[in-house]
């Protein structure tokens, strides 16, 4: 019998191998996707099993040592959106969008979350890092408080809204090493160079020294809650904030007093004050009221260069209390002569969930002078006084509202006199002579939609 033999063509060979080599490839990819580890959030793996492995995503803010990172989720906010994480040559990552596999570590020595690599007793190996995109991304140090800091926020890069006091200045025992400085009223540290750069106000630091902290970590380590602020990688750092590393701390006069408080103090005060700006009056006087406000002594009026254009941000200002046209506002010096005050931005975000505070028309006679405040009650206009920004009279009251009836175009065409209308947004304050009024002309409507949601066009509506 014959014996027969199988032969192919170099053709059907070809294809042969091909297609072994795409069976491989989809064999090899499906392997690689099983064994691709699950990416949690940086919230999820602060609440998992010590030692489990784990992958996360985000953006390196900052390095604490040579191999210490400082990571936060790519859209962080809260306070558990930050980790640290062990990782070769930390600084220099500072911006980049990476993932790191590794182990959660929580023990004695690290009472902080941090993710390692293998290894035991506190001698851990640096994680695996993979760069996802290495272009500096923007990123704003978020503004939280002090006591914030206390119970939170730890590895994210943050700014404190208020400035902090420096109970103790330890010195530096050898140049560029941060120091831990006792803070008063917190068992919390400001652990920073404060010797370098030398151009730097920061230099200037002294016992009882305010302070404010515009770039800085949120670091538990062995039970002392720190704010670290020591400087390193300015040029990445510039790129991703926008802060040099002289300008991540700077020195101001004295802590801040309520707004309530500074409107009691005597003409002539000094005072410094915190708080949102929350419209404009005329080009250079600003309505500004306390972050927190909600009483009928929470706003103020101050005297600043191209107020509206700060509508919604956070501000600290220094000034003098004087009465001036007839309402309480911070001047710039101790006199009638209006100048402006020194301002210091603190956060320019435009501020969110500024609700108007809701007023009856007796209480808006009888404070919240220079609030944003919206009238709980429908109010009648006697008559209209013209075009442009006019005070219009209010019925059975000598009130008036002053407002632009024209802008925007067509919005308001239907208030007549005897109109009765609901004010949604307005300020209060008296001018020369004692006149009351309820203030709701448009201005910056872009910043006061982002800030309370109401458009010029809306903020009186006819009932």
């Amino acid at each position: 019998m014959k014996k027969r033999t199988c032969v192919f063509s170099k053709k059907q060979l070809a294809l042969a191998i091909m297609l072994l080599l795409v069976m491989s490839m989809i064999i090899i990819q499906r392997e690689n996707t099983v064994a691709q580890a699950r990416v949690i959030s940086i919230a999820e793996a602060r609440n998992t099993f010590n030692s489990e492995q784990i992958t996360i995503e985000g953006f390196i803010t900052g390095s604490q040592t040579t191999n210490i990172a400082f990571m936060q989720a790519l859209y962080a906010s809260g306070p558990n959106d930050g980790i640290m994480v062990q990782i070769p040559n930390a600084g220099s990552f500072t911006g980049q969008h990476v993932r790191v596999t590794g182990h959660v570590r929580r023990d004695d020595t690290l009472p902080f979350s941090r993710v390692t690599g293998p290894g035991q007793h506190g001698v851990w190996s640096n994680a695996t890092v993979t760069v996802v995109n290495r272009a500096i991304a923007q990123i704003e140090p978020i503004p939280i408080t002090l006591e914030q800091a206390n119970r939170g926020f730890e590895g994210m890069l943050v700014s404190l809204s208020h400035p902090i006091q420096i109970e103790t200045r330890t010195p530096n025992y050898r140049p560029s090493f941060p120091r831990n400085h006792a803070l008063v009223g917190t068992n919390t540290q400001l652990r920073a160079e404060l010797s370098t750069p030398l151009t730097a106000s920061i230099n200037t630091v002294q016992d009882g020294s305010w302070v404010y902290v515009h770039r800085g970590h949120i670091h538990s380590y062995r039970g002392v809650n720190q704010i670290y602020a020591s400087r390193f990688n300015e040029s990445a750092y510039i790129a991703m904030t926008g802060i040099p590393n002289a300008g991540r701390i700077t020195v101001t006069d004295a802590e801040a007093i309520a707004i309530s408080s500074a409107r009691f103090a005597e003409a002539g005060t000094r005072v410094i004050i915190e708080g949102v700006i929350t419209g404009s009056q005329s080009a250079n006087v600003g309505f500004m009221q306390s972050l927190n406000a909600s009483g009928p002594h929470d706003g103020m009026m101050v005297q600043i260069s191209n107020a509206g254009s700060l509508t919604g941000q956070h501000v600290r200002i220094t000034g003098y209390v004087q009465t001036m046209q007839g309402h309480i506002r911070v001047n710039g010096v101790n006199s009638q002569t209006p100048t402006d005050v020194s301002l210091t931005i603190i956060n320019s975000a435009t501020a969110t969930n500024i609700e108007p505070i809701p007023i009856t028309l007796e209480q808006a006679r009888t404070g919240y002078q220079g609030m944003l405040v919206s009238l709980i009650e429908p109010v009648a206009i006697e008559r209209i006084t013209g075009s442009g920004v006019q005070q219009h009279p209010l019925i059975g009251t000598d009130s008036v509202l002053r407002m632009n009836f024209d802008m925007p175009s067509g919005a308001f065409r239907n208030v007549q006199a005897g109109t009765f209308i609901y004010v949604n947004r307005a300020h209060i304050f008296y001018f020369t002579g004692g006149e009351h009024r309820i203030y709701s002309s448009s201005f910056n409507e872009q910043a006061t939609i982002a800030m309370t949601g109401i458009r010029n066009a809306n903020r009186i509506t006819v009932q």
